[in-house]
């Protein structure tokens, strides 16, 4: 059984998949409880895979992506294998403190804080930027390097993200990632 704070259709809003289709697992629980997060950790409805799946087959969609909180509380190998088996592409969105199963197709670890010790490389590495962010702190090795610029809430905040276009036009390894869901309002 796994506690679930909401199973929904949408676009990815942000990063390299941006604008890709995917049913979004959001689980409840986080070990991180940070100010700026959209996710209510204390409510949530329990599921049996079988009846994620059941949820999963109302789409005409193969992706997706497990989020929170922080789903490695709760994500496990076995967990992955099973819908891979009905043949769902997986990606996962982690704070990277936790360890992250195997078998995952896209893994992006957004961290907060210090990193995993097993976590040594990931597909993307999302900084959410604030105004005093050390990006320097973040030692992982990712394929696609993004910054993303804290909203106050739904509103973008134009001086983080002036304050992220500096940073990229001086490190141009760097790339910006806005939160797209939140511009145009999409669920």
């Amino acid at each position: 059984m796994l506690r679930i704070n909401e199973i929904f259709y949408s676009l990815q809003g942000e990063g390299n998949r941006s604008g890709s289709a995917n049913i979004f697992i959001r689980l409840a629980g986080c070990n991180m409880k940070c100010k700026f997060c959209d996710t209510k950790h204390d409510n949530y409805d329990t599921y049996s895979l079988g009846q994620i799946l059941a949820r999963l087959q109302l789409y005409s969609c193969q992706n997706i992506v497990w989020t929170g909180g922080e789903p490695c509380k709760q994500l496990t190998t076995e967990i992955v294998q099973y819908f891979h088996r009905y043949g769902y592409y997986q990606a996962l969105e982690t704070n990277g403190t936790l360890s992250i199963p195997d078998g995952l197709n896209w893994v992006t670890v957004s961290p907060k804080n210090k990193l995993h010790k097993s976590i040594m490389k990931c597909d993307e590495l999302k900084i959410l930027y604030q105004q005093d962010s050390d990006i320097r702190q973040f030692d992982i090795k990712a394929d696609h390097l993004y910054l993303s610029p804290i909203f106050n809430g739904q509103d973008a905040n134009y001086e983080v993200i002036n304050n992220c276009i500096n940073y990229i036009k001086d490190n141009p390894k760097w790339k910006l990632s806005l939160q797209l869901h939140k511009l145009i309002n999409i669920a």
